[in-house]
């Protein structure tokens, strides 16, 4: 009797804490909308456009794994990062030094935010402090996204990208087969894959970290700025073959699906709803 009322245990706290999401609940889109530069989010269906900020001047949203907020890139004369949750009340900020930043990822503790300006990353901890910078002359181009707690993948002009480990401040490699400039990079949230996207021609390639193995998903700008939904079932995209609007690739079917005629930009996935 005690073994069932265990096993019993184990099922249902496992169903309570990890088998997924709420599906009476629809995840969250954030993204900039295109010739308003406001982050706005949207239900995963496409229904549901809320704004969330006012300023004209936002760039790069990021979802906290917890799901309960959003990092974004405050343009103007210094840039800032601010953080914001769901209903779009601002819950900090802290200041960057210059402007023309680009890209954002959050770790999966929310402990560490990284961000990127002309070939440097920048590593901050979420109370603005600055914990360290990582350059490469004019290698880095900007894909970032975190591996673990302490460790960031940094896209090159390479036939490789870096694995950062902040924490002791080393670099290793991790060998993408093919070369050329990686502008934006996605990670799985078991971390054992990468979407990430070449510039210049436009492809977009699959990587798997525990096989080594590199396919090409997409060429001509066709698939662009992939990000990876919750369950690593497939990634919304940027259609290009569309004016850029937001698709989503299903691995299981191998089919694209529209979602939305909203014109979207850099969009984000809430990844663990509560």
């Amino acid at each position: 009797m005690t073994r069932y009322i265990s096993m019993l245990f184990i099922i249902c706290l496992f169903c309570f804490t990890g088998c997924g999401r709420d599906y009476d609940e629809s995840l969250k889109i954030a993204y900039v909308k295109a010739g308003v530069w406001q982050v706005f989010i949207m239900d995963e269906d496409g229904n549901g456009e809320t704004q969330l900020t006012t300023h004209n001047s936002a760039e790069y949203p990021c979802f906290s794994a917890d799901g309960d907020k959003i990092l974004y890139i405050h343009m103007g004369a210094n840039d800032a990062i601010d953080i914001i949750d769901l209903q779009g009340n601002l819950l900090s900020t802290f200041p960057l030094p210059g402007n023309n930043f680009s890209y954002t990822a959050w770790s999966p503790d929310g402990n560490v935010i990284a961000t990127y300006q002309s070939n440097v990353v920048y590593l901050y901890r979420a109370d603005g402090t600055l914990i360290n910078t990582k350059q490469d002359g004019v290698q880095y181009q900007g894909g970032i996204g975190f591996y673990s707690n302490h460790e960031i993948i940094i896209g090159r002009n390479s036939t490789y990208c870096d694995l950062w480990n902040f924490k002791d401040d080393t670099i290793s490699t991790i060998n993408l087969t093919y070369s050329g400039a990686n502008t934006h990079c996605a990670i799985s949230s078991d971390r054992n894959e990468m979407l990430w996207y070449m510039s210049g021609p436009g492809n977009l390639y699959h990587t798997v970290f525990s096989t080594g193995v590199t396919v090409q998903l997409a060429s001509g700008n066709m698939r662009s700025y992939p990000v990876w939904v919750h369950d690593g079932s497939g990634f919304f995209f940027l259609n290009s073959n569309d004016s850029g609007k937001l698709y989503f690739y299903s691995f299981r079917t191998g089919n694209d699906t529209k979602i939305t005629d909203i014109q979207v930009l850099q969009p984000a996935f809430q990844y663990f709803p509560r």
